[in-house]
Parts: structure tokens; sequence; C-alpha cells
């Protein structure tokens, strides 16, 4: 008997979206699998995660959305409709980490 699976996923992003964090986790510790996850994303994206490489500490959202257009004027929606920013929590190399202030958002950088 043969066990036929059949992906649903179109691209690689939507797979990585449908994967548990245990899964990504043990993923996102090969360097090759960085680095092919690193070459598929938009060049928005690559910039961020460039950004944030060599970060001790996680990011306040705010300072991200900084890196967004100009042309949001709250920085809540900046976030929210950045699709670079959207792809990297959907995959889950951006990730919310809990902070001491409840109202300050921090991300942290899974790869």
């Amino acid at each position: 008997m043969k066990l036929r699976v059949q992906l649903q996923c179109k691209n690689l992003h939507e797979y990585l979206r449908e994967l548990n964090p245990e899964i990504l986790d043990r993923l996102y510790n090969h360097p090759a699998t960085c680095l092919a996850v690193y070459r598929e994303l938009p060049s928005l994206a690559k910039n961020y995660v460039m950004r944030m490489l060599f970060l001790d500490q996680p990011l306040p959202q705010a300072a991200v959305a900084l890196w967004c257009l100009k042309s949001f004027t709250c920085m809540t929606h900046c976030l929210i409709l950045c699709p670079a920013y959207k792809l990297l929590l959907n995959c889950q190399i951006l990730r919310r980490a809990p902070s001491l202030d409840r109202r300050a958002r921090v991300v942290s950088l899974c790869l």
C-alpha cells in the first residue's frame, strides 16, 4: 500500500505558514534552510532580516514601523499593511517577543 501525500501549497511561504512552531524551530536551526528561505523572500523582507540579523535583543515594533513607507499616517497601519512584514510574521521568521512593558510590542528574528 502506497501512501500518497499531496501538498496544497503554491509556494514556500504558504508551506512555512502551515507548519507548527516546533518544526519551524528545527528547520531554522539549519543554515542551509535559513539560506533557502532567505533567498525566496522579497527584497524588502530581505532588507528587514539583514537589519535585524546581528541584534542581541528584540526590536520594538515601532522601530520596524519606521522602516515602512512614509505614506502611512499611523505606525500601526503601516505594519498591518506592509506585505513584507506580514510575510515575515506569517512564516515565523519574525516573532512577537514578550516584553516587560505590555504596551511595548517587540519582535525578534528567528533565523
